[in-house]
This record gives structure tokens, sequence and C-alpha cells, in this order.
């Protein structure tokens, strides 16, 4: 069955196989990006350190397009940035791996893909784009809330005054 259904997409003309395959590759991504993002929010429920990163990033992306301050909607950028480009090195590294063990085992390279895969995708959560229709200043309050409430910033006063 499906030898069949590769013959006949191969039988099509090039400019139709490129627009499925670019079809398909968008499908895929949103799939992986909305499995990602609806695990994520679960598993911040139960773990404080993966909600306090989210509350942060949430902080950042409100202040990066919503200040009025220019120089902190700049720095809240670079944060952002910097935030994601930490999470693209290690998943360039687990890519590594899986890459240098796919000689001796696929199970291992497995791991060592999905790794990547886990990676990239907290590298695109921390620089996602914000929805028009979400009340972005509310969930700043509460992310702001509640980083206060857990002590982050006592730890931030702690560590600048030595």
């Amino acid at each position: 069955m499906i030898e069949e259904i590769t013959k006949a997409i191969l039988d099509w003309v090039p400019i139709i196989q490129g627009m499925l395959g670019a079809i398909l590759l968008a499908i895929i991504t949103k799939v992986c990006i909305f499995i990602y993002s609806y695990s994520s929010e679960k598993i911040a429920h139960h773990s404080k350190k993966v909600r306090m990163s989210r509350n942060i990033n949430t902080m950042l992306h409100y202040d990066a397009f919503h200040s009025e301050n220019k120089d902190k909607s700049t720095s809240s950028v670079a944060f952002l940035i910097y935030r994601s480009i930490r999470h693209l090195y290690i998943g360039i590294i687990w890519l590594c791996l899986g890459l240098m063990f796919l000689s001796f085992s696929k199970i291992i390279s497995f791991i060592g893909f999905a790794g990547c895969l886990f990676y990239m995708l907290r590298a695109f959560d921390a620089v996602k784009p914000i929805g028009l229709t979400t009340n972005m200043e509310q969930k700043r309050e509460e992310a702001l809330r509640e980083l206060d409430e857990s002590g982050v910033f006592d730890e931030l006063d702690k560590n600048k005054n030595k």
C-alpha cells in the first residue's frame, strides 16, 4: 500500500511534490509545537523550575513588545534571544550525539534526536510569537506575582550585593 502511494506521488509533477512536502512539513511542525506547548503547560503545574522559566519568559515578552521604554524593550529582546540560544546550543549538542551514535545503535541515536527536538522546541518557546488576543498585561502581572512569592527577586538582590 505504501509503495503504491509512493509510486503515485513520484508520478506527479515535481512542483506538486514540493508543495505536498512543504504542507506536510508545516503540519508536522505545528503538531510538534502544539504537543510541546501543551505538555510544557501541564509540567509547569508540577515543576517549580519550569514554571519560573515560563514566568520569566512571559515577563520578558511583555517588556519586549509592550514597554514604553525603548531601552527596556531592547534589553528584553536581547535576554529572550540569549535564553533561546542557550537551548539551541544544547539541542545542537544532542544532535551531534545522535549522529555520533547512529552507526552504533539506532535506539541511542533516536534518543539523541529526541533530545535535540526537545531543546529546539524549548528555544522556540523562548522567542515564540505573541498572540494578539491574549491579555499579556494580566499574564505579566501573574508571572511577576508568582516570581515575587517564590523569592527569585530576593536571590537576585543577594547576588547583586555580593
